[in-house]
């Protein structure tokens, strides 16, 4: 494995020392940084004048290879992929200070792993807590190599990068998390020079919500935060059922009062998913394991099982436990959430979408990018022969006979869904799965696995407000 290692404090810091020397136990490495403290310089690429790339042996990195820019954080990783040859990975950090919530619009080393994605390379951005008395940047690079090593081995999905914030010293674990709303309220500071002409000095005071599951309320508890950072600016995502504050089979995440659950509680779950948004205004469906989708310009609930919009700023929202969350993206501006159960797959609700999507909007359904979600996997769903004989019309034939059970059948709705999209004429590389069996996976609620009694997890989508 090659991994290119830059960051935004400078080549001579000790948190890029740190990550770099710990790198070498996944294979060749090579530093690329600015030869300057480049902080909150953002995702700025040099274009208006010439850049510098000098090798440089003062750095303390030994044996690696490293090399100084006289640029920002993103011309690094350009100049190192194009000089030195693509990395397999790109890692930034470890930087002097955390990097949480709307911060990462500012941040240089966030920046340098922003660009490391943009090119196809999966990339991880790491920050260190600087305001207790110790910097222990060993630890934080032990906890960094694990990480690497993880990504290494399973890689990351297209356009999606880690940010990883550490607190110091003694982390207590590792929390996946969602950005939270930590930001610097930015204030202008007016002073005069000695020939009394005035400048300014931006300063920030850092503020931000300590919601459960958020990165800042994870690193604040003592925990590594590591947060799936996507290119893609169109809001959206799966829930789990973690994060909440409902109780016994609904914990915690329940976003559904259908279940049975304490109404209140499931208000203040909605209230914290919708946060993450914005608290924007909400298309949602009354699901009822159909075909009906409809294009929608505004907020409301509506009777069916798929909602498209071309409305900037309008969440849709659909409900699943065990069945399909689909989300659409056109690159010309137009979202899709779907409900997908075995009903919903046979009777062909993703290429209905997709065609009515041709219809309202004069859009090429080629064009769409699908976000597949959780689901219940091919090995836990058994369904009878009437169900797999309807797939079998269909000509999806995405079952086997379950071994441990005469007469009945295992169906792969993930499988029929991937076969419908390329039927379709969706291309590969713009199908995105999440992956998880919802029956499997403890941090998913499965209506099938709990009998019944369990709470509803949501996908979300939502083009981004003007």
């Amino acid at each position: 494995m090659r991994i290119l290692v830059s960051n935004d404090d400078g080549i001579f810091s000790p948190g890029i020392k740190a990550l770099g020397l710990a790198m070498r136990a996944l294979g060749e490495v090579f530093v690329v940084a600015p030869d300057m403290e480049q902080s909150a310089v953002g995702h700025g690429i040099t274009v208006r004048r010439p850049l510098r790339f000098k090798h440089t042996q003062s750095a303390g990195f030994g044996e690696i290879p490293a090399y100084r820019v006289d640029g920002t954080p993103a011309d690094c990783v350009v100049l190192g992929v194009h000089l030195l040859g693509r990395p397999d990975l790109v890692v930034s950090g470890i930087n002097l200070g955390v990097n949480l919530g709307l911060d990462l619009t500012h941040s240089g080393t966030v920046a340098a792993a922003l660009e490391g994605a943009s090119l196809g390379i999966p990339s991880i951005a790491f920050s260190l807590d600087t305001s207790g008395e110790v910097l222990d940047f060993q630890e934080a690079a032990r906890w960094a190599l694990a990480i690497a090593r993880a990504v290494g081995e399973r890689g990351l999905p297209p356009g999606v990068l880690l940010n990883v914030n550490f607190r110091a010293p003694g982390p207590k674990g590792l929390l996946l998390t969602r950005l939270s709303t930590h930001r610097f309220e930015d204030q202008v500071v007016e002073r005069l020079d000695p020939e009394g002409k005035p400048y300014y000095w931006i300063a920030g005071t850092p503020a931000g919500e300590e919601e459960e599951g958020t990165d800042l309320w994870a690193v604040r508890r003592g925990y590594v935060s590591v947060t799936p950072v996507s290119l893609d600016r169109t809001a959206h995502g799966f829930t789990t059922r973690e994060g909440g504050v409902s109780e016994g089979p609904f914990r915690s995440l329940n976003l559904s009062a259908a279940t049975g659950d304490d109404p209140e509680r499931v208000a203040e779950n909605q209230r914290r998913v919708l946060a993450a948004f914005g608290h924007p205004p909400v298309a949602g469906l009354r699901q009822g394991h159909g075909t009906e989708v409809h294009p929608v310009e505004g907020p409301g609930l509506w009777e069916g099982d798929g909602l498209l919009t071309r409305t900037p700023g309008l969440l849709l929202r659909v409900g699943v436990a065990d069945c399909y969350p689909l989300l659409l993206c056109h690159p010309k501006g137009a979202v899709g959430a779907l409900h997908a159960g075995w009903r919903g797959v046979v009777g062909g609700i993703l290429p209905k979408a997709l065609e009515r999507l041709e219809a309202v909007y004069r859009l090429d359904p080629t064009e769409v990018h699908l976000a597949i979600g959780p689901g219940i996997g091919g090995a836990c769903y058994q369904v009878g022969e009437e169900v797999v004989a309807r797939f079998a019309a269909a000509g999806l034939f995405t079952f086997r006979e379950d071994p441990a059970a005469p007469g009945k059948y295992l169906l792969d709705l993930e499988q029929a869904l991937l076969l419908q999209a390329r039927r379709a004429g969706l291309r590969e590389e713009r199908i995105y799965r999440v992956g998880l069996c919802t029956h499997c996976a403890p941090n998913l609620f499965s209506h099938r696995r709990d009998r019944g009694r369990t709470g509803r997890m949501w996908g979300l989508v939502m083009l981004p407000p003007r």
